[in-house]
């Protein structure tokens, strides 16, 4: 870590940059770059997904989007949309549907990706440190036991996870993130540990209510979590592990309440008029339907006074005309799965050799979403 960080400085020292451009801190080494330029006072210009379909948004923040300065600043109008249609129609599941099904799909790509990486010379482990004890056997033998494992898990998913549920009666809906994942990791460090989160909320209900928890359906790129995991879940009073088939949105609509570590069923849940509570801030912590947890001996009350709380629409649409005023259209999922083709074998294989050519077939088979890319960040050259 600290050679990485005496890495880092180095390089910015040298090149003294006015701004750097980031994606939206995914892994340990980006999120480390973006804070040794905030110590230091380089300007970040970092493109992220906003919850609202295809829609990214650049800014000098990976924690905001920039709504909540405006927002209390101006006395911005009311939105004229039908939200509830408005977010239907654009629903950003549909882009991660797309991206599920074709990520590490193509049995061409897994077939070149064997062959590329059991018969060429990779040097890594000698040099890399995330590499060490890695030997090609092992990769094999990792990848075989996965396969088994999530076929076993999926299994267990499909036998005993609820895909009919009872919505006559009042309940709080608890999505699971996606581990391991910066949605816990970067942006809640302290409730990476999702049982325990879920088992303060059950201790929390109200009675008569039910916590109706659903699978994430990207857990199918983890290899889903351990079935010790579900059952433990499965223990608990008055809570139903919901199958990651079923529409998050028939959930939204019928809820009474939802609890999110982070995340966009949180935000959804303003579109619906449901009251959401999440466990650390978020870029749309700002709204009037969102209540955030400080202390976890208050989450009964703050659960209790959420369940009486009227939503209405007025600060939720003026988040969603900000972004559409602010923020530019392109399926980044799509885009990213495209580079995942094209050079890491549908994403089968990160340790490739990239040549001139593939790269330039690459950039002009995306040219658009290159250039519009390229223009949205020199607008926010100033």
């Amino acid at each position: 870590m600290e050679q990485e960080c005496r890495n880092f400085e180095k390089i910015l020292d040298s090149v003294n940059p006015d701004y750097v451009i980031l994606w939206h801190p995914t892994l340990r080494q980006d999120y480390l770059l973006y804070l040794i330029c905030k110590a230091k006072g380089i300007k970040t210009l970092i493109q992220r997904p906003t919850r609202i379909g295809s829609k990214s948004i650049i800014n000098d923040n990976y924690k905001t989007i920039g709504f909540e300065k405006i927002n209390s600043q101006e006395t911005l109008p009311t939105s004229s949309k039908n939200l509830l249609d408005f977010h239907i129609k654009n629903d950003p599941q549909k882009d991660w549907k797309r991206y599920r099904n074709r990520f590490m799909s193509s049995k061409k790509h897994m077939f070149g990706a064997l062959i590329k990486y059991f018969f060429s010379e990779n040097t890594n482990p000698n040099t890399h440190y995330t590499y060490f004890g890695r030997s090609k056997l092992k990769v094999l033998q990792k990848y075989i036991k996965y396969l088994f494992q999530a076929k076993t898990r999926k299994i267990f998913i499909d036998k005993n996870f609820h895909k009919q549920i009872d919505l006559t009666k009042p309940f709080i809906y608890f999505p699971l993130h996606i581990e391991l994942e910066r949605s816990t990791l970067i942006h809640a460090p302290f409730s990476t540990d999702q049982l325990h989160v879920i088992k303060q909320i059950v201790k929390s209900l109200p009675i008569g209510i039910q916590l109706y928890i659903k699978e994430h359906p990207n857990m199918k790129s983890r290899e889903w979590r351990p079935i010790s995991l579900y059952k433990e879940i499965m223990k608990l009073p008055n809570v139903s592990l919901l199958h990651p088939s079923i529409d998050p949105n028939i959930l939204l609509k019928n809820c009474s309440l939802v609890i999110a570590i982070t995340g966009t069923a949180a935000f959804d849940a303003g579109f619906f008029k449901k009251p959401a509570i999440t466990f650390v801030e978020t870029d749309f912590s700002s709204l009037n339907h969102v209540t955030v947890v400080d202390k976890i001996s208050e989450l009964p009350n703050l659960i209790k006074n959420c369940l009486n709380k009227t939503i209405e629409y007025d600060d939720i649409g003026k988040y969603v005309d900000y972004i559409e005023k602010n923020g530019f259209n392109i399926d980044t999922n799509s885009l990213q799965q495209n580079v995942q083709d094209a050079l890491n074998y549908g994403g089968f294989l990160v340790d490739v050799e990239i040549n001139e050519t593939e790269f330039n077939s690459l950039l002009n088979s995306n040219k658009n979403e290159f250039d519009l890319m390229a223009i949205e960040h020199i607008k926010k050259f100033s």
